[in-house]
């Protein structure tokens, strides 16, 4: 695991995010509207923490995904973030339906 630091330390970022929390705008709605992030970075002697980040939104972290970061679910534990899995991102439709259904297109 990799420990929890302070801003003012590090020297250089890594495109690196973890997400240890999700905020939904209803709990009926499995949609998140806010991550709770970290990113990874490196101090003046190359050690790696990880550094919270303001809270963002699910189109944020898309993009940076589609930009080719990393990005991983992960816990806060003692001091450090125990990492899970990785992150990625798919289209889907919003309705289940038989008209057109995005799974069939492409096999013909």
């Amino acid at each position: 695991m990799i420990s929890i630091g302070k801003s003012s330390n590090i020297e250089k970022y890594e495109d690196s995010l973890v997400i240890v929390d999700v905020e939904r705008d209803n709990s009926n709605d499995n949609r998140i509207s806010k991550c709770v992030i970290y990113r990874l970075g490196k101090d003046k002697n190359g050690i790696e923490y990880w550094i919270k980040c303001n809270d963002e939104n699910q189109e944020k972290i898309v993009n940076l995904i589609n930009k080719k970061w990393t990005v991983r679910t992960g816990c806060v534990k003692s001091g450090a973030i125990d990492i899970g899995a990785d992150v990625e991102t798919e289209l889907r439709v919003s309705e289940n339906g038989d008209k057109y259904p995005l799974s069939k297109m492409g096999r013909s």
